[in-house]
């Protein structure tokens, strides 16, 4: 898709904070943490963040369209009128 800036957000702080770290993680799901990180090197810039349950409107949204499809979608130039909204909502709390 070409992408090589990309901002991740999950509202689990547990693993937004493993992932962050810089040292590798020794606990059960360690190896899951090193994955992300792995992958997270290939773009230019990633970043992780937190992002509470309540703010996570636009990835429940999208889950929620997926779900009368039986593959996997990609929306790249344009998305849903009702995920579009929300991420419109989003951007503005974020960037103002």
């Amino acid at each position: 898709m070409g992408f090589t800036r990309v901002l991740v957000e999950g509202d689990a702080l547990n693993i937004v904070s493993r992932i962050n770290q810089v040292t590798p993680d020794l606990f059960s799901i360690g190896h899951l943490v090193e994955v992300a990180k792995f992958l997270m090197r290939g773009f230019q810039l990633c970043k992780m963040q937190y992002a509470r349950r309540e703010a996570n409107n636009v990835a429940h949204a999208l889950a929620k369209a997926t779900l009368n499809f039986g593959e996997d979608l990609y929306w790249v130039d344009k998305c849903p009128d009702s995920v579009m909204a929300l991420v419109a909502t989003h951007y503005n709390a974020c960037f103002s």
